[in-house]
């Protein structure tokens, strides 16, 4: 008696899962497509039955109602959006989808408008599948997970600023998460590299030797990410080296009109604040307040409506 040394061949799906999006910087507000992707792998001998593909959308992602799709219409496929995951039914699965012809089922996400930069949203998948259909005693299950992060790029910001130094402080923010990261500046053509410090703010002085003329100016701001995403930000700077000058007109009158209307003349931009003291001849202060210049830096106060005074002084600021 011999025994038959034929060797036993063991038929078994074995599927290879992918998922993914395009690349991109992501940022609240944006829509990504996701794709999962199922194929035969090179080693699997049979087809795969009753498929289920389950895919958790994270917090800080909506799903876009009715963008469920598959490439392959001749398949029986259940998809079901209903609840908070996504999931597809899939009754068979041949071994005729291999690599080159996979079988792919996409879906649409919105990140949410309060979702911040330097985010990460990771997004788990998971397929189950049996080697024969039913529920039988030969039946075995098989199963895979994954899953594929966004970060959404960081935020960026440049103060804007209106100075008379001509080496100002540079300012901005950006996310605590990007502590210790660098971010370029570059102002009057010169690049600077100040570093985030733990509370996601950056800043610098321009030094001496790149002093600012008077002018105005675009400050360009530019961080990335550990995960290759870059974002860039913009702010204003004028430099303003010019003294102000102020004029009081009809200085040194004698009127014997107790509410008379008290102006001047200024070098300065509309809506620039000047300070306005009246006294009376006694030294009691009888106005103090801020008046506003107009569009050719004219200034006046109609002092009718301060209450009126009998002789008096005018200071200004």
């Amino acid at each position: 008696m011999t025994a038959d040394k034929t060797p036993i061949t063991v038929t078994e799906p074995d599927l290879a899962l992918d998922k993914s999006f395009a690349a991109g910087s992501y940022e609240a507000g944006d829509t990504i497509e996701y794709t999962i992707t199922i194929n035969h792998s090179g080693s699997s001998t049979a087809a795969a039955y009753d498929l289920t593909v389950e895919d958790l959308i994270p917090e800080g992602m909506s799903y876009v109602n009715g963008s469920m799709t598959t490439s392959f219409d001749s398949l029986s496929i259940t998809a079901n959006d209903s609840g908070p995951n996504l999931s597809w039914t899939i009754e068979e699965l041949a071994q005729a989808y291999d690599s080159s012809t996979p079988l792919e089922l996409t879906y649409q996400v919105t990140i949410d408008a309060d979702v911040r930069g330097s985010i990460e949203l990771e997004n788990q998948f998971g397929v189950n599948w049996y080697s024969q259909s039913g529920n039988v005693d030969e039946q075995r299950e098989y199963s895979q997970s994954s899953s594929v992060i966004l970060t959404t790029i960081p935020d960026l910001t440049v103060n804007d600023q209106l100075t008379n130094n001509n080496t100002p402080t540079i300012s901005g923010t950006t996310n605590p998460e990007q502590a210790g990261n660098i971010v370029k500046v570059v102002v009057d053509g010169i690049e600077y590299q100040p570093v985030v410090d733990g509370n996601g703010d950056w800043e610098f002085d321009i030094p001496a030797g790149n002093e600012l003329a008077e002018g105005d100016y675009t400050v360009e701001a530019e961080i990335t990410d550990k995960a290759g995403n870059t974002t860039t930000a913009e702010g204003s700077l004028e430099v303003d080296l010019t003294e102000p000058e102020i004029d009081l007109d009809n200085d040194n009158i004698v009127t014997n009109n107790q509410t008379p209307i008290i102006g001047g003349t200024s070098n300065q931009p509309e809506n620039s604040d000047v300070e306005v003291v009246l006294t009376d001849e006694d030294g009691n202060e009888v106005f103090s307040g801020i008046i506003q210049t107009d569009t050719d830096g004219n200034w006046s106060i109609d002092s009718s409506t301060e209450g009126s005074f009998s002789g008096g002084i005018v200071e200004l600021a």
